[in-house]
């Protein structure tokens, strides 16, 4: 989206979608346009840091510089509204729909409704859920939102690796650990800076 040379950190953002999809059965970022599934990925996980920001293609198509740091993002550059988007791309404002009850994504993974029935092949039977069952889920639930959150990570070359995403506790079912997890390194990540910083260079 934001016009930055990708790699293979995109198709771990992908998983990571396509694994909150099953959970919810709905899309989380079902945007109507690049604007504003831009919007939605912001609202959601905050904005890119501004060097990110800046290496994009796209920069002055989705932002406007500001003048002075926004004291709320720390960041020099402020996404433009649906309205401001419009306006300069020549197009219409998009009729938007809400999927999603909330916001947050801590919101979004912990507070989505327990299933009350189990389908069978026959049947569908309703689940009783015990306090313990139910103490059970939320743990794992927080091994799934930690599992999450080190895939969406907004920098790709902070984002975890294929590899290190595997050895996280919600994969390998193993006990709970003390969250949150840090995986160990992975010579992946300095491959893919190294490959950036080596184009980037060579593009100047």
């Amino acid at each position: 989206l934001l016009g930055i040379p990708y790699n293979g950190s995109i198709d771990m953002w992908s998983f990571g979608c396509v694994c909150v999809e099953l959970y919810l059965g709905l899309p989380l970022f079902p945007g109507v346009s690049q604007h504003n599934q831009l919007t939605r990925i912001i609202e959601m996980f905050g904005q890119p840091p501004d060097h990110l920001i800046e290496i994009g293609k796209n920069c002055n198509k989705y932002f406007y510089k500001l003048r002075q740091q926004n004291n709320e993002t720390s960041s020099v550059y402020r996404i433009k509204t649906a309205e401001e988007y419009a306006r300069d791309t020549k197009t219409d404002i998009p009729i938007l729909k809400k999927y999603l009850r909330y916001n947050r994504f801590e919101d979004v993974i912990m507070k989505c409704p327990l299933p009350i029935t189990s389908n069978t092949t026959s049947n569908s039977n309703r689940i009783h859920w015990t306090s313990e069952q139910r103490q059970e889920e939320v743990t794992r639930r927080q091994s799934f939102l930690d599992f999450l959150t080190g895939i969406f990570q907004l920098d790709p070359f902070e984002r975890w690796t294929a590899k290190q995403a595997a050895s996280h506790p919600f994969i390998t079912n193993s006990p709970p650990l003390m969250l949150p997890y840090i995986p160990f390194p992975d010579s992946k990540k300095e491959e893919r800076k190294l490959v950036y910083n080596t184009s980037s260079n060579l593009n100047k």
